[in-house]
């Protein structure tokens, strides 16, 4: 009868040996293959972040009124949540959860950023950061209001490079000096000035920029894109907030359930057009 012992280590040599054939030809793969499948198992990532929007404020999720076509095909193309909830009750908590995957007051952003010295701190972790050690290229669009941007001798806190973002175009706070022809953009650290055009649409077109121009296409990519909209100041182009100006919409306003909620007495007609107009034509296809 065969020693035991022996019998167990040439089981492992074979196993040994098998696992070397098997090494040797995974290794016997083209560089190309072997790149090709390591950025096939990193997906390109878009965050489409807006500010202020309601659960039922889309066509996809019921609403009868606003008009979100661009929206409606994403969500019948994917997957629609019906039970996703926000880390924080406002702006700046909210996205330092988002950011971080941590709660709000765990980084110290218990309020709005600049509130008592609040901020997203250097020593958070983002998601940006993480992904940026995997091999991913970064770019941060839009409303940041996690720090603030503008540098001074008092004040000089992260901005989204410090943060784990390779690119970044945004502003502190809303567009409160528009949304059109904002004058508050900064670049990578370099206030922009005015720029022609809302603020989702000028995002959108420096989104489709770095997209098309400006990034490594040889790296998977993290993209969000921050709109102010439909946050205050409401002052949406005139082509259509007209279309809602008809008495479809007066109809179909009161036919609404506010979900136990009473209706206000006073007229606020002169508002509807600017608040039930957003997200038409907000998103656009990006060429990836």
């Amino acid at each position: 009868m065969q020693n035991p012992r022996k019998l167990m280590m040439k089981r492992i040599k074979l196993i040994s040996g098998i696992f070397l054939c098997a090494t040797v030809l995974m290794g016997c793969k083209s560089k190309n293959e072997h790149t090709s499948t390591e950025k096939a198992s990193k997906p390109n990532i878009i965050i489409y972040l807006t500010d202020d929007m309601g659960y039922g404020d889309l066509g996809c999720y019921g609403n009868p009124i606003i008009q979100t076509p661009a929206i409606d095909k994403f969500a019948s193309e994917g997957v629609l949540l019906t039970d996703c909830h926000s880390a924080g009750t406002v702006c700046s908590p909210s996205r330092a959860g988002l950011l971080t995957g941590r709660h709000p007051y765990r980084s110290g952003i218990y309020y709005l950023q600049g509130y008592r010295g609040a901020h997203l701190r250097d020593s958070e972790t983002t998601i940006a950061e993480m992904l940026k050690s995997g091999g991913y290229e970064t770019a941060f669009m839009g409303k940041w209001h996690l720090s603030k941007l503008e540098k001074s001798e008092k004040i000089k806190e992260p901005h989204p490079g410090d943060q784990g973002f390779d690119y970044w175009f945004a502003s502190t706070h809303n567009a409160y000096e528009g949304p059109k022809n904002f004058t508050k953009f900064i670049r990578n650290g370099d206030a922009v000035g005015e720029v022609d055009g809302w603020y989702c649409d000028v995002l959108t077109k420096e989104a489709t920029d770095w997209l098309t121009n400006k990034r490594d296409k040889n790296k998977p990519f993290l993209l969000i894109v921050s709109t102010h909209e439909p946050h205050a100041p409401l002052s949406p182009p005139e082509e259509y907030s007209e279309k809602y100006n008809n008495s479809i919409v007066d109809s179909l306003e009161h036919a609404i359930n506010y979900g136990g909620i009473a209706r206000t007495e006073y007229d606020i007609s002169q508002n509807k057009r600017s608040i039930t107009v957003p997200f038409h034509n907000w998103i656009m296809p990006l060429p990836i």
